[in-house]
């Protein structure tokens, strides 16, 4: 935590200086009556140095925030009973889900051997039409159909 609000420091005093330093070669640029005499009296007018300091300054202020915003503590741990109540409510569900796939699945056999059965129950049938229409003998030797 010291290193960040050190940082944090530098950054705001980076960018507080190099405003400065940019607002005055500015000012002595575009004002002043001889921008020579100034920078050999004062030094150089180079724009490159404040641009500079004031991207290092932004770039250090954002990783003292990122820092800053970091958490270093251990996550958090939920004992066994905190655990037991937050399950508790999706096991129930996940129970009533299990029951329901369970009765879908029994319905689905159910509609399977039903389907199994009308087969058979339209088969028969139909060999009893084809028997009688064609005039072919049932059980007990009866004769069925046309004469």
């Amino acid at each position: 935590m010291r290193f960040t609000k050190i940082a944090s420091l530098i950054a705001w005093l980076g960018l507080s200086l190099g405003g400065i330093k940019l607002v005055i070669s500015l000012l002595v640029i575009f004002f002043a009556p001889d921008p020579d005499a100034f920078a050999r009296r004062y030094g150089s007018l180079n724009l490159n140095i404040p641009i500079y300091t004031i991207v290092v300054s932004v770039g250090l202020g954002v990783l003292a925030e990122i820092s800053r915003n970091l958490k270093l503590s251990k996550p958090d741990v939920l004992n066994k009973s905190e655990l037991a109540a937050q399950l508790s409510p999706i096991s129930g569900q996940l129970e009533a889900l299990q029951s329901e796939q369970k009765r879908i699945q029994g319905g689905q056999k159910d509609i399977n051997i039903d389907q199994k059965i009308l087969r058979h129950d339209v088969g028969v049938l139909q060999e009893r039409f084809d028997e009688a229409v064609h005039g072919k003998t049932l059980t007990g030797g009866d004769v069925v159909g046309n004469p």
